[in-house]
């Protein structure tokens, strides 16, 4: 019984929210810095980040490209760019060497000790299994402080016990 006023029921309620993903809100936190913050801050991340690379601008500015207005490429250069990868490969390598030489100053690669070996192999010995039916009935049976008569006849049960839990073998009279 409930009183007046008292009440029990179920609502649903239907909501929308917009969540950014993280490159979203990185790509908003740029575009509202200001010119000479964001140059800090590229150069932050550039010291930070060994996978970074600064390329240089090869005297081309934004304001030279914007004043001109005109495309300067002829169809013949887009062709000699694209067949051109050995510059490419290049900076490839370099970053490569650039890492390689990072993670070796930072200890990123490091040679296990064989006690760190023991260590990792106590994890894997530890790691536990699920036991088995069996094991759950023998452990129950072990609590129950029978005589060790009985306790022998039930581990003659439950060892003829198939994975089911059906009796498996034929009873004996």
């Amino acid at each position: 019984m409930s009183g007046p006023g008292l009440n029990q029921g179920f609502h649903q309620r239907q909501t929308q929210q917009l969540v950014l993903a993280p490159q979203m809100r990185q790509s908003l936190k740029i575009l509202q810095v200001a010119a000479l913050d964001l140059r800090a801050a590229i150069q932050e991340e550039l010291q930070s980040n060994p996978t970074l690379e600064e390329m240089p601008m090869d005297d081309m500015s934004l304001e030279k490209a914007a004043g001109n207005g005109e495309d300067k490429s002829t169809p013949g250069d887009d062709a000699r760019e694209e067949l051109d990868f050995s510059k490419d490969f290049q900076v490839l390598e370099k970053i490569g060497q650039d890492w390689h030489d990072h993670m070796s100053d930072t200890g990123g690669v490091r040679q296990s000790s064989t006690e760190d070996e023991e260590r990792r192999q106590h994890f894997f010995d530890s790691l536990t299994t699920e036991t088995s039916l069996q094991q759950h009935l023998m452990q129950q049976a072990e609590m129950a402080n029978h005589p060790p008569g009985i306790l022998e006849a039930l581990r003659f049960l439950v060892g003829s016990l198939d994975d089911r839990g059906y009796l498996t073998a034929t009873l004996r009279i």
